[in-house]
């Protein structure tokens, strides 16, 4: 199960250091995770600042989502959301 992960720790590149390797299509990603238009990250060097890009997202936003969740829930407050989570289920 995961938890929500708040846009604060999304938007914020040091979490998301070394991702965009892993993820297709990563900025297309993050627009579609962060529901934002496609020319807000203009600074990076491949295709997806296109209009268009968010077209086809394909499973890049599922990957980016979950590899960004992994880290959320290692910090004190995705720990207190788990167990919040778990303690509620049983």
């Amino acid at each position: 199960m995961l938890c929500r992960v708040s846009e604060e720790f999304i938007r914020d590149k040091f979490n998301l250091k070394g991702l965009r390797h892993r993820v297709p299509e990563f900025y297309v990603a993050l627009q579609t995770i962060l529901d934002l238009p496609a020319v807000v990250f203009q600074d990076c060097s491949d295709d997806s600042t296109r209009p268009n890009a968010k077209s086809y997202v394909g499973d890049g936003p599922t990957l980016a989502y979950e590899l960004i969740h992994a880290r959320y829930i290692q910090t004190p407050e995705g720990m207190r959301q788990i167990v919040l989570i778990h303690k509620n289920k049983y």
